[in-house]
């Protein structure tokens, strides 16, 4: 089974600023085990995270709700930055905890990989019997204000 798995939150702890690159990176309780158990498995996994967003390594124009007409190309040019160091943490983490684990390594070029199964901290299951939420339930819990 193709596995995509997120990075922050899911494999490492994601309780800093975001612009802190130097508090170094913890795995979750129970992550490295995890991952590497789903590895012996047979699985083939793919590490995805919101650091490979393309919008945000590349150009903001890849994101459809940014007015390319507002941006500040100063302001751009230094979140990049910080964006692009981001990215470059996770790759060195991986290779120094999970050498060899993932398969592939989402680089931000060709949007979110295709997998079988996703592990996220932050998704809603939707559908069967075993715990997943109905449509009705998300529109109740998350369709008032």
């Amino acid at each position: 089974m193709r596995i995509c798995i997120d990075f922050d939150d899911t494999i490492v702890k994601q309780d800093h600023p975001y612009h802190d690159l130097d508090t170094p990176l913890e795995f979750k309780d129970g992550a490295k085990d995890g991952v590497l158990a789903l590895q012996r498995a047979g699985h083939t996994l793919v590490l995805y995270s919101g650091r490979a967003n393309r919008a945000l390594l590349f150009d903001p124009i890849w994101n459809p709700l940014v007015d390319e007409r507002r941006l500040d190309p100063a302001k751009v040019a230094k979140a990049k930055r910080v964006h692009q160091l981001r990215y470059r943490q996770m790759l060195v983490f991986i290779e120094r905890e999970l050498p060899g684990v993932f398969a592939y390594i989402d680089s931000g070029h060709q949007g979110k990989p295709s997998a079988d199964l996703y592990i996220d901290d932050k998704a809603i299951r939707l559908g069967d019997d075993l715990g997943g939420m109905r449509w009705a339930q998300v529109a109740t819990i998350f369709g008032s204000e």
